[in-house]
């Protein structure tokens, strides 16, 4: 388990230090991020006018171009815990691609963290 509720260090910590630790762990391992599709549930608050502040941030922590990032938000139409109102829920799915598939990127300054870093013909699932 990567953050055991019993470890005092995770005790109150913000989200951004278990993200920032997952992707250090990723990038140890050789990964990097192709994707992430994250879809948001709660009856309210409205997060239409706050997607783009979430993805902004997620960019930032991930290190990683806004067009690989996909924000959805969603309610419950009124339906058990997250429907009314005493939570709220998240999927995110991720693409993962181990840097052995990702040339290096040719500007030293660009995320690494993109998809568009992966030369398309290197992932290949069928063969």
């Amino acid at each position: 388990q990567l953050f055991p509720d019993t470890d005092p260090q995770w005790k109150g910590a913000s989200s951004d230090k278990f993200l920032l630790e997952a992707v250090r762990l990723m990038e140890e391992r050789g990964y990097v991020m192709g994707n992430l599709d994250c879809t948001i549930i709660a009856q309210k608050p409205k997060l239409s006018p706050h997607k783009g502040n979430i993805k902004n941030n997620l960019c930032r922590l991930l290190n990683a171009d806004a067009d690989v990032i996909n924000i959805k938000a969603k309610t419950h139409e009124k339906v058990d815990s997250i429907g009314e109102e005493r939570s709220i829920a998240c999927h995110a799915v991720v693409m993962l691609v181990h840097d052995a598939v990702a040339p290096p990127a040719s500007d030293s300054n660009a995320p690494k963290n993109t998809l568009s870093s992966i030369r398309s013909g290197d992932l290949d699932f069928y063969s």
